[in-house]
């Protein structure tokens, strides 16, 4: 009855964290790199909705060299969210805003399509609002598996009111992916080193790549991941048996991000 007792009280615990993340989704101040990340959503409109795929490989002489560089050097994980989200609510490729203009005012950027109207500004908000609400739950089983249920509130609370991953997080950048698929790779990889099995090998390079996908820098805590699990690995006896697993979860990892980008 006392486990069920806390096991209540987790949850209740994460879901007043969680929403109170959601809930200041349309507080949090416009930025106009939201304007650009919602326009890069189009390629989920080229690619499931009008059928370009082409469009979005990599050419040598592509429609818009701006769109093909940015996709380069950008992840595609939440675009593609973004855009099934405005999809799921009526746009269309064709209705959603231009790039933010750097070079120009406010009043250019809102008055000539180069800005979402407030609907489609919190439409493609709100999945890195959801992946960073989520992220609160995985990292508390992350404190949970290292130091118990005391160290697994603190990190969390620290986590949920952090003004920087606030906001950031809710805004339809790249952040709330970056954190909940980077935080799932460090779950899974401490699951990899208790029970050694490939089950969670195989989750390690499905959230590996999902972080790579979600934005670049996620490279950082991979490789911290792997390297921390090869140092492991060689401390053991049979220690190929755990490299294979690295291995092979390295090697699903880069197909799931070259999966979820066509440009590369």
């Amino acid at each position: 009855m006392t486990r069920q007792k806390s096991g209540w009280l987790d949850a209740l615990f994460l879901a007043v964290l969680a929403g109170y993340i959601l809930a200041g989704t349309a507080l949090v101040p416009f930025h106009g790199d939201e304007s650009t990340t919602i326009w890069m959503s189009r390629d989920y409109g080229f690619i499931f909705l009008d059928g370009e795929l082409d469009r979005v490989r990599y050419q040598e002489s592509p429609v818009s060299a701006t769109e093909q560089h940015m996709r380069l050097i950008t992840g595609s994980l939440t675009k593609y969210l973004i855009g099934f989200s405005w999809h799921l609510n009526g746009y269309t490729t064709a209705q959603i805003n231009e790039q933010w203009d750097w070079g120009a005012d406010w009043h250019y950027n809102q008055t000539t399509g180069h800005a979402p109207d407030d609907r489609l500004l919190m439409l493609g908000r709100w999945p890195s609002a959801l992946m960073l609400a989520a992220g609160v739950v995985v990292l508390f089983g992350i404190g949970r598996m290292l130091g118990g249920r005391g160290v697994a509130y603190v990190a969390c609370l620290y986590y949920a009111l952090n003004p920087a991953l606030l906001l950031n997080g809710r805004r339809a950048m790249f952040e709330g992916g970056l954190v909940l698929f980077s935080l799932l790779t460090v779950l899974v990889a401490i699951w990899l080193l208790r029970r050694r099995s490939w089950r969670a090998a195989i989750a390690l390079g499905l959230c590996s790549g999902l972080a790579l996908a979600a934005k670049h820098p996620a490279g950082f805590t991979l490789v911290a991941v792997f390297g921390a699990g090869m140092v492991y690995s060689w401390q053991e006896a049979d220690r190929w048996r755990l490299v294979g697993k690295l291995v092979v979860a390295a090697t699903l990892a880069l197909l799931v991000f070259c999966a979820l980008h066509p440009q590369w």
